[in-house]
């Protein structure tokens, strides 16, 4: 990623997924533009931690990959 500056959400999801679907969806949001980083939280499967480029994104761009496939909602930046 260079000199980009990267910043880490959290983003809870509303939709109850399995391990598999959890998966498959952090790896879906990882080949989103600008996201370099996601993953759900162990023990408590609807967190989810997502980096990404502020130069590219905001945190609501990044609510919104989340929300074009779950119901989700931005707990906030770390």
């Amino acid at each position: 990623m260079g000199n980009a500056r990267k910043i880490e959400v959290v983003v809870r999801v509303d939709d109850t997924m399995n391990e598999n679907q959890r998966s498959d969806f952090a790896t879906r949001l990882r080949g989103c533009e600008g996201v370099e980083y996601a993953c759900f939280t162990p023990g408590r499967g609807r967190l989810l931690l997502i980096d990404y480029d502020r130069d590219r994104l905001h945190a609501l761009d990044v609510l919104g990959y989340v929300r074009e496939l779950h119901t989700a909602e931005l707990v906030g930046t770390i």
